[in-house]
């Protein structure tokens, strides 16, 4: 094989593998969120049952909610690096 063809095999693959990462990325993302919600779920439910400990439950809440805010930061951070990888790559195998 000569070295062309294989440029473009080991650029097919790069390829590839970003696509793979958006998928995992993706299915990170909505995993995530679920988790979160199902925390705001919870802290609801201990705040119907146990109303006395109100100003431990708003704590909690706002707790997840900052976590929730770094998580989605974090998120689309990796995912604009991801897409711009995806893009040079893409560029790339146009050239060819």
């Amino acid at each position: 094989m000569d070295k062309n063809k294989q440029r473009l095999m080991a650029q097919k693959q790069t390829y590839l593998k970003l696509e793979k990462e958006w998928e995992t990325l993706n299915m990170i993302q909505k995993k995530g969120e679920r988790l979160i919600q199902e925390a705001h779920v919870k802290i609801h439910r201990l705040s119907q049952e146990y109303g006395e400990a109100h100003e431990a439950i708003l704590k909690a809440h706002r707790t997840i909610a900052d976590l929730e805010e770094s998580y989605v930061k974090k998120m689309m951070l990796e995912k604009k690096e991801l897409l711009k990888r995806l893009e040079i790559a893409e560029q790339f195998n146009q050239t060819e």
